[in-house]
């Protein structure tokens, strides 16, 4: 499970092909096996595309 956080240890890179969006959850820091995934909720202009 992904939860919100001000404080995120990973984000998100969306890639764009035609009318298909992927997601690929890449890691800020070494992320501990058990440990909650963070990420930020961002406005639209602020998305990071590949």
């Amino acid at each position: 499970m992904v939860n919100h956080s001000s404080n995120e240890n990973c984000r998100i890179k969306w890639k764009l092909e035609g009318d298909v969006a992927q997601a690929k959850l890449i890691a800020k820091r070494n992320i501990d096996a058990g440990e909650e995934l963070f990420i930020r909720y961002y406005n639209i202009g602020e998305y990071d595309f590949e």
